[in-house]
């Protein structure tokens, strides 16, 4: 291996604290080089490393974006559900207490559930007659509606 002699121009500061701490600054700098080129014993050049951690930082954070928005859309779904089964418990829980249907509750939970009356109607009457004996979840609307829906 051919040496060549360079001119370097380093801060007297720094050179002096240099000499201090490494008795052969030619050596030194070479090696920084060759690591930083990816020449000799290092697998990845440091300057693919950096360019390598900056590509794992962004692709940190996309998963982190990601699963964030995936939480959101569950929570999302989450909170559907609940408006489903809030409107599904108001309208059978009336009709459990008092033996009476509320035309308000019947006509908001016809919307949210999205079936027509009749078939709801039904549904309340069934499930109030046999909720006791088949042991079924009343506050879960597809539950309910799994039994006594079809």
């Amino acid at each position: 291996m051919r040496k060549e002699a360079i001119k370097l121009s380093i801060d007297k500061e720094v050179l002096d604290i240099a000499r201090q701490e490494m008795p052969n600054i030619s050596r030194f700098t070479e090696e920084c080089m060759r690591k930083y080129l990816g020449i000799g014993i290092t697998l990845t050049p440091l300057y693919k490393q950096q360019e390598l951690l900056e590509t794992i930082g962004k692709c940190h954070l996309e998963l982190h974006l990601m699963n964030e928005l995936e939480h959101i859309e569950e929570m999302k779904r989450e909170m559907e559900l609940e408006k489903i089964n809030y409107a599904w418990r108001s309208v059978f829980t009336h009709y459990r207490d008092t033996g009476r249907i509320n035309e308000e509750l019947l006509q908001h939970a016809m919307k949210v559930l999205d079936i027509d009356r009749k078939d709801l109607i039904d549904i309340i009457e069934l499930t109030y007659t046999y909720f006791r004996r088949d042991r079924i979840d009343t506050t879960d609307w597809q539950k309910v509606y799994e039994k006594y829906g079809n």
